[in-house]
């Protein structure tokens, strides 16, 4: 039963109590006096009031217990985070991740650093670090690591560019003895750059004619009839390489050199159909074998005739030439001046 208390009158309310205090209380039939001690003890006494007193002591113990209620703080990180909520499109691989992965990561990234052909490495694939590896396995060195060092991805792709436009050159040989100077100077030669009208012959030359002119570049000289030198074809040389091949001699050859155009044209209308006395000489053999020699001595001595060895006297005499053969006889006068006498004959002009 609940306990039921009356204001009597306007009291004031005491400001401390003790065991022995008096407390007025009424119920609905009686007025008592009791005690505080009294009270407190039927308050300990009914289980109503008891399991009150225990569930209000529950309940403080509930409020109490900071493991099962957040504090204003963890609710306002809790909302923050919640606002914050996102998905990843790679959450299978991130749930992977552990402790000693981001342990690693962040020791990698005490190391970064910046590389200049940052795009290649950017492109290098799976694929491509197999067939490194399998290469590493088979590793050698080269004398020019230096040079293959500085290779970049554009001089890659211009060597593959190069490498699908190959062929083949037949002097090979010669275009792989081209250096820069040599370059330099044809750039310089085309600024210069002229026709020749014997081009096809300059096209036909080769190394080992240039290697030639070379070495004989150090007997250097000019020509006098160097317009005639410039002028030279390849049908000339040969028709000269055809001539060179039928070469040869002959025993008379200074009366041959002596020979000139005008000659040539006056036997030439003396001979057969040239309106001439064209004929053949049975002592062929004989006169080839004249020298110039001779011819010089027989046209001195065609200013004299031959006489007999003593004056008035009238003779003949055969005449003969060094080679031992009778050409003519001579007329010998009756009347010869003595002072014409010459190797027993007596001579004077015509």
């Amino acid at each position: 039963m609940a306990i039921l208390t009356r204001k009597l009158k306007n009291l004031p309310p005491a400001t401390s109590l003790s065991d022995t205090d008096i407390v007025v209380g009424e119920n609905e039939i009686e007025t008592q006096k009791v005690t505080l001690h009294q009270i407190v003890n039927f308050i300990c006494n009914h289980n109503i009031i008891r399991n009150a007193f225990a569930a209000k002591s529950l309940f403080d113990e509930h409020i109490a217990n900071m493991i099962m209620h957040i504090t204003d703080e963890e609710r306002t990180s809790w909302n923050d985070a919640y606002n914050k909520r996102h998905e990843h499109s790679n959450k299978i691989v991130i749930d992977k991740l552990t402790q000693s992965m981001l342990d690693n990561w962040d020791d990698a990234d005490s190391k970064k650093h910046v590389h200049s052909n940052k795009e290649v490495l950017d492109g290098i694939s799976q694929e491509d670090i197999e067939n490194w590896n399998d290469s590493n396995s088979k590793k050698h060195t080269h004398s020019n690591k230096t040079i293959l060092d500085g290779i970049e991805q554009s001089d890659i792709t211009n060597w593959d560019d190069a490498n699908s436009k190959k062929h083949v050159h037949d002097n090979k040989s010669l275009l792989d003895g081209l250096s820069s100077t040599d370059i330099e100077n044809w750039d310089d030669s085309n600024n210069k750059k002229h026709v020749h009208n014997n081009k096809e012959i300059l096209d036909a030359i080769l190394q080992d004619e240039v290697t030639n002119w070379n070495n004989a570049s150090t007997l250097s000289h000019s020509h006098n009839n160097k317009e005639i030198l410039d002028s030279i074809e390849q049908t000339n040389i040969n028709n000269w390489d055809d001539a060179n091949s039928k070469k040869h001699t002959h025993t008379n050859k200074s009366i041959l050199d002596g020979i000139t155009q005008e000659r040539v044209d006056t036997w030439d209308a003396g001979g057969s159909g040239g309106g001439g006395d064209g004929h053949i000489h049975t002592n062929k053999v004989v006169l080839d074998k004249i020298t110039q020699a001779n011819y010089d001595s027989w046209t001195a001595a065609a200013n004299y005739y031959a006489a007999s060895t003593t004056a008035g006297g009238a003779a003949t005499k055969a005449v003969g030439d060094s080679l031992g053969n009778t050409i003519a006889a001579e007329i010998v006068s009756p009347t010869e001046p003595a002072s014409q006498l010459e190797n027993g004959h007596w001579l004077e002009p015509y």
